[in-house]
């Protein structure tokens, strides 16, 4: 692992890399600087061991800071990274020690972590353990390299799919059609298609005041437009396909920023010129 590149966030995949806030493109008065260091508040005293490296001691500190940090450090240098909200933990020893095992192979000789594990109980240690042997005995099929280039490939597919051209790739049929849906879903959301919810979720979206539904006749939670094309307008198969297609230049955007969070450089705005 480069010096500078940061850690892949846990839980990003291939299909909802453009729902955390470090891929997702936003306008240009919805940035914020770029954070350099996890948290602005005192660091513990470790116990450095043996060959002991800065990619070490980064681990430990984002250790520390997923078991300490503050509701504000957390929403404002942990949510975007993570996507986990703090009220959303049952357990913050537990996920800062899934954390740092998936991170770090030889965890288990930090005196600190040890300590937190032996703070737990014996079904959560067992857990932290049994996770151990699942990471380190089978790796994760994700690296940056992969899933960029995963991604990449993937955005390639959906271009296809617009244009109505054979998609060469080595994938199953199932895989390709996973791609299109997802990717579908998403475009249909950014050209003001709005969400599907599921009929059994329905009944949550409702006003807090009046109970009347937030959603749509065709159970859809509405979402705005940032294109100029609004995906009510398209009547055909053609113009929604190539409304589609106009929506591809978000998702290399958000490609792009994702390969600029794994480098610790800022993301580019997404500005109304962009969108024509």
């Amino acid at each position: 692992m480069p010096k500078d590149e940061r850690f892949l966030p846990r839980r990003i995949t291939r299909f909802n890399y453009w729902t955390f806030e470090i891929a997702s493109p936003k306008p240009q008065h919805q940035l914020t600087p770029t954070v350099q260091r996890l948290g602005d508040f005192p660091e513990v005293t470790w116990i450095d061991r043996p060959g002991h490296t800065a990619l070490h001691r980064h681990i430990q500190h984002t250790f520390h800071l997923l078991l300490n940090a503050p509701p504000d450090i957390w929403a404002k240098e942990v949510f975007p990274v993570q996507h986990v909200k703090l009220a959303d933990i049952p357990n913050r020893q537990v996920f800062a020690l899934e954390h740092f095992v998936e991170d770090d192979k030889e965890w288990a000789q930090d005196a600190e972590a040890m300590k937190v594990l032996r703070q737990c109980s014996p079904s959560e240690q067992d857990q932290i353990w049994q996770l151990d042997r699942k990471r380190w005995k089978y790796r994760s099929q994700w690296t940056w390299d992969t899933l960029l280039e995963t991604i990449a490939d993937d955005q390639k597919s959906f271009l296809k799919y617009c244009e109505r051209r054979s998609d060469e790739r080595a994938v199953s049929d199932a895989m390709k059609q996973r791609i299109y849906r997802h990717y579908s879903q998403q475009a249909i959301k950014l050209l003001g298609g709005g969400t599907y919810i599921p009929k059994a979720r329905r009944n949550i979206y409702r006003d807090l005041l009046d109970g009347s539904s937030l959603l749509t006749p065709s159970g859809r939670l509405p979402s705005p437009s940032i294109f100029t094309v609004n995906w009510d307008a398209c009547k055909s198969n053609d113009e929604r396909r190539e409304a589609k297609k106009r929506t591809l230049h978000w998702f290399h955007h958000a490609l792009r920023n994702l390969r600029a969070y794994r480098n610790r450089r800022a993301q580019i705005p997404w500005t109304p010129d962009r969108a024509q």
